[in-house]
């Protein structure tokens, strides 16, 4: 038996643990003199192709990630609780992905080396790929702290044939990317609150027990249990109009060139992504640093 891998080559101006992250068999991220990322992609399902060539792949041609890749990649992102204080992975992805098949069992220096290899590989091919992200070089930014247990922890909550929770974990990936260039920030911020739409969704069916919750009842369950819940309910209330005002160009708003959002709104929507994703994944309640 063998395992399918899908390997990319990361942008040198993200942010990557430190420690390679590997969690053997299923993926392992690392930077080194330059950053990868392999995942496995042999579990079919969620809409793969079940094709020789394609086995493992997203059926949507506009995206760029596989499923596996939307959960290992969005466990890392999520690894860091606190990432106000302490900062976040933000993983960035240069290249296509280019298929390994290892012999199975896989151990961790085997999936390392062999996917450190392959990535190697794909580098010296790059001149001939003019779609390829552009790299401004350097040697990748590390965050210390060893993420792997609570990746796997992550990983092991995520139900991999929910196709909403891949939904919700690919936009809060594509806004990452999208924040890394200032340009874009209106269309991180777009992403984020659909990701932050699904994630409400995910959690308005988990609190649905017996009874059908409304988005309403999500929101006061969410200002009775976190320590900042009413203000935080408020927010999430509140951006909703910004959703509209941004993917709308004529709305309730009015009409505008430029919609009137405040730049600091744009970050704060990926921030909160990481507190209704543990919470809903691992049932945690963030504790901002005035309640520590």
């Amino acid at each position: 038996m063998s395992a399918r891998y899908a390997v990319r080559v990361l942008c040198s101006d993200g942010r990557y643990p430190a420690t390679p992250l590997v969690v053997a068999p299923f993926g392992v991220l690392a930077a080194e003199d330059f950053a990868w990322s392999a995942v496995q992609v042999s579990d079919i399902g969620l809409g793969y192709s079940t094709t020789s060539s394609r086995a493992g792949a997203p059926l949507g041609e506009i995206s760029w990630l596989t499923p596996p890749e939307i959960r290992f990649l969005s466990a890392a992102t999520l690894a860091e609780a606190h990432p106000r204080t302490n900062g976040r992975l933000r993983i960035y992805t240069r290249t296509g992905a280019e298929l390994l098949q290892l012999e199975e069992p896989v151990a961790p220096d085997r999936l390392f080396a062999a996917s450190h290899d392959a990535a190697a590989s794909a580098l010296t091919d790059l001149h001939a790929k003019d779609w390829a992200e552009p790299d401004p070089g350097g040697r990748p930014e590390t965050m210390d702290g060893d993420y792997a247990a609570e990746v796997r922890r992550l990983l092991d909550r995520m139900n991999g044939t929910d196709a909403l929770l891949h939904r919700g974990l690919y936009k809060l990936l594509m806004a990452t990317e999208l924040m890394r260039h200032f340009k874009f920030l209106e269309e991180s911020a777009l992403s984020a609150l659909i990701s932050r739409e699904a994630a409400l969704e995910l959690l308005r069916r988990k609190l649905s027990a017996g009874k059908r919750w409304s988005l309403d009842d999500v929101l006061e369950h969410i200002a009775q249990t976190f320590p900042s819940g009413e203000p935080f309910a408020e927010v999430l209330r509140t951006d909703w109009d910004v959703r509209v005002m941004m993917a709308h160009p004529v709305s309730k708003h009015g009409e505008h060139w430029s919609p009137p959002v405040e730049a600091d709104e744009c970050f704060e929507a990926l921030h909160t992504l990481t507190y209704l994703y543990r919470y809903l994944l691992l049932d945690e309640v963030w504790v901002p640093a005035e309640y520590d």
